[in-house]
């Protein structure tokens, strides 16, 4: 939520995205679990 809060939106973003697939136990999620890794630094990309 800090950095949220100084504006670094995509930081706070990564490690919220990182955290919960580190943490979670539910399987949709996990099902997910390479793709969350892989675009948790990425959501500013345009993908083409």
């Amino acid at each position: 939520m800090t950095l949220y809060n100084l504006h670094e939106h995509a930081k706070a973003m990564e490690l919220l995205l990182n955290n919960i697939a580190d943490c979670t136990t539910d399987s949709n999620i996990k099902s997910y679990d390479k793709a969350i890794r892989f675009y948790a630094d990425k959501l500013d990309t345009v993908w083409k």
